[in-house]
């Protein structure tokens, strides 16, 4: 049978839920650590042009407008701007949408790491990084055409696309980027300390020095521990920031684009540096799409070839501005966050979307919660569209 979820159902879902986390191991979005590896599974029956790109689709319909009393969408409206966006994305259109901007989260907390939330130091991990992923019905599909999402996590939170792509997004990498631990907020090389808060050279405290030809890691780390003056903040001219961008041509010579394996290179975003940057995310995306396909699409993991990544599936990810996403939570909070998800199909990932919702509801104000929307892991997205609004009362099967 089936019974209205009460408080007390609730209460025993968490519990649940609880429990089933504690039986799986799982790692960080961003610590480029790939929980879920298979061996190879076997390609797909392409729906593709040129092997490569899904069929073209007629132009979404226009966007709806949000009616909520603090900006947000309804629910059917809400699902309507995330198939929207999510379906529409053209490599030979530069005006088509990209895609949607979603942090698939391990649980129902609704946290980040800032110091403009009043956070401190976590693990050495750069501060007011928040790492995201752009998925749309090109990339971060399985080998059957289906939402991939990241780590197989049940629950996420969608950022309002307007605000990611003119003052959210830093920078964006095509594959996971392990931003935690890179320098300008995760927009950089790896930072030269380790996951120690303490750390001068550390992601956290942000330490770099001049690009240099003959540039020396040692002689860096000594300047900085020194508080010599040849020690500066990590910035665009700096070395652990320049060398890492895709377009330097200090990039090293043997970099691999075409490997989820390899340290990944950055693209620009509009926030990229002090509120300045450039909209590089679309030539991500491109690269992606040729990446993805590129021989071998079932990447081996081990020298034995004994574990294989299937390249499609694996996430991209955007590395957002903690900083712009509190202000504007603070003044316009659906204009940060527009919507939570969940697997249609679990009823725990429900739940948790449901949590976060009323966190942020009491967190920042509002009225009400901006929507919790449903996406479903079964379609072919390549043809139909994942996201749907349904009934906000969770029913359990007993």
């Amino acid at each position: 049978m089936h019974v209205c979820a009460s408080n007390f159902i609730e209460l025993a879902m968490k519990c649940v839920g609880i429990a089933l986390a504690a039986a799986v191991a799982v790692t960080l979005h961003g610590c480029a650590d790939d929980s879920t590896t298979t061996p190879a599974p076997a390609p797909p029956t392409p729906n593709t042009t040129n092997g490569t790109t899904p069929a073209p689709t007629p132009a979404p319909p226009a966007d709806p407008t949000p009616s909520g009393p603090d900006g947000q969408f309804s629910g059917l409206d809400a699902a309507t701007y995330l198939n929207n966006h999510y379906m529409a994305w053209n490599p030979d259109d530069d005006e088509s949408h990209v895609g949607v901007t979603i942090d698939m989260r391990p649980d129902d907390k609704f946290e980040f790491f800032c110091r403009a939330n009043g956070s401190t130091c976590y693990n050495g991990n750069g501060d007011c990084r928040i790492s995201a992923s752009i998925a749309n019905n090109r990339v971060m599909i399985t080998n059957t055409s289906r939402f991939a999402g990241v780590m197989s996590r049940t629950q996420g939170i969608v950022f309002n696309q307007t605000t990611v792509d003119t003052r959210l997004a830093k920078c964006s990498y095509v594959y996971d980027g392990a931003s935690d631990r890179r320098l300008n907020g995760g927009c950089g090389c790896g930072a030269l300390g380790g996951a120690d808060c303490h750390d001068v050279m550390s992601a956290y405290t942000n330490n770099d020095c001049a690009a240099s030809d003959s540039f020396d890691a040692n002689a860096c780390q000594n300047a900085c521990r020194s508080n010599s003056s040849d020690c500066m903040k990590a910035n665009p001219t700096t070395q652990m920031v320049e060398t890492c961008y895709c377009e330097s041509p200090h990039l090293h010579a043997d970099y691999d684009k075409d490997s989820t394996l390899t340290s990944q290179c950055y693209f620009k975003a509009p926030n990229f540096f002090n509120s300045t940057g450039a909209d590089e995310t679309r030539n991500m995306l491109k690269r992606r799409l040729e990446s993805q396909f590129a021989t071998p699409v079932n990447e081996p993991l081990d020298a034995n070839k004994t574990m294989f990544r299937y390249k499609p599936e694996y996430w991209t990810e955007v590395v957002l501005d903690g900083e712009v996403m509190f202000e504007t939570l603070r003044s316009k909070p659906a204009h940060a966050i527009i919507a939570f998800i969940y697997d249609k199909a679990n009823a725990v990932g429900k739940l948790n979307a449901q949590t976060m919702a009323r966190t942020m509801q009491a967190e920042f104000n509002m009225t009400k919660p901006v929507p919790v929307v449903a996406f479903d892991s079964t379609v072919n997205v390549t043809e139909t569209a994942p996201f749907s609004f349904e009934s906000e009362v969770l029913t359990l099967a007993v």
